[in-house]
């Protein structure tokens, strides 16, 4: 029981769900925990609307595990790792939503690829040499910023 009273004092402290393990959250709120994808779905999206995305990614997880054609929780999984700066497990989640059809996802992992393309492209610009020759080339990948007070007609040119 000393377990218990523990966990119900991290869960009125932790805003963000960071310390709060899904399993003994739902076991103690409710007595038993999901037997299904679908009541881990519903467990992930419950603690991800509560903005507690660590036991949101957990019961997810789970739910994914058993079914791996449920689309709907690698769609919410994906947000919650977005929520906490998982990039690469974000872009992971949408592809097999995507695999699987779901119709929304698409633009969101065309956003955070093509954004992770030009983060490599900026890199790559960043730690090359500074000879000419290297400098027409990174140009040619990456076109520099426009310059202050010309944002319109400088990027039309």
């Amino acid at each position: 029981m000393a377990a218990d009273a523990r966990l119900s004092d991290i869960l009125g402290e932790d805003p963000d769900g960071a310390l709060v393990d899904a399993k003994s959250w739902i076991e103690l709120k409710v007595g038993r925990t999901p037997t299904t994808s679908v009541g881990w779905f519903r467990s992930g999206v419950g603690f991800f609307n509560k903005r507690w995305y660590t036991p949101s990614i957990q019961c997810l997880q789970k739910a994914v595990e058993m079914d791996p054609l449920n689309y709907n929780a690698f769609q919410v999984l994906a947000r919650a790792y977005l929520h906490l700066n998982r990039k690469e497990e974000a872009i992971a989640a949408l592809r097999e939503s995507v695999k699987l059809n779901n119709a929304s996802d698409w633009q969101l992992l065309v956003e955070l690829t093509s954004s992770q393309q030009h983060a490599h492209a900026d890199t790559a610009t960043a730690t090359a040499p500074t000879s000419s020759s290297s400098t027409t080339a990174a140009a040619s990948v990456a076109p520099a910023a426009p310059a202050a007070g010309k944002e319109e007609s400088a990027t039309k040119e």
